[in-house]
Order: C-alpha cells, then structure tokens, then sequence
C-alpha cells in the first residue's frame, strides 16, 4: 500500500451520500459512490454493473471514469502510449 500513495480518506458528509444515493439506490454503495466523488479520483474501479457500470445517469454526472479492473487497465495503458508518444 505504501508504494501505490494509497491514502484514507474522511468520511464523506451525510449530505453528499444522500446525493449519491439518488444515483445507486443503495446506502453502502452510497458511500463508497460519495467518497470517490470527494476525493476527485480519476477512475472508478468496480465489478458492480447494476449499481455503477450500467448506470447511464450516474456515468454522465460522474467527473470520472467507471470501469472494471480490465476496463482501467486499457484507460490507463492509453495515458502510457499517449505520454510515451508525447516525449
């Protein structure tokens, strides 16, 4: 966990889980849903489709990615390539 800058995060204000929930319609994806959200991550990793991958509302609110492990593997393989080209 050291080497991958894994942090802990405070837990999201009960305000923006029940926003969250208005996507997922199920309170612990709620917070993890919320947490994610205040942490301005990048990409979501899930094996989740009804509550997230699936969710066409919540993929177009969502300032980030939502894919399974394979899917961000492909993202971030494409960050590499394209900043391998760009230097």
């Amino acid at each position: 966990m050291d080497r991958c800058n894994a942090i802990n995060l405070p837990e999201p204000s009960q305000e923006l889980v029940d926003e969250c929930n208005q996507f997922v319609h199920h309170p612990g994806d709620a917070i993890v849903l919320a947490a994610a959200w205040k942490s301005e991550a990048d990409y979501f990793i899930t094996l989740d489709r009804r509550h997230f991958i699936e969710n066409k509302a919540l993929r177009e609110a969502a300032h980030f990615y939502i894919g399974t492990p394979g899917d961000f593997l492909d993202w971030f393989r494409g960050l590499l390539i394209s900043a391998d080209r760009n230097n």
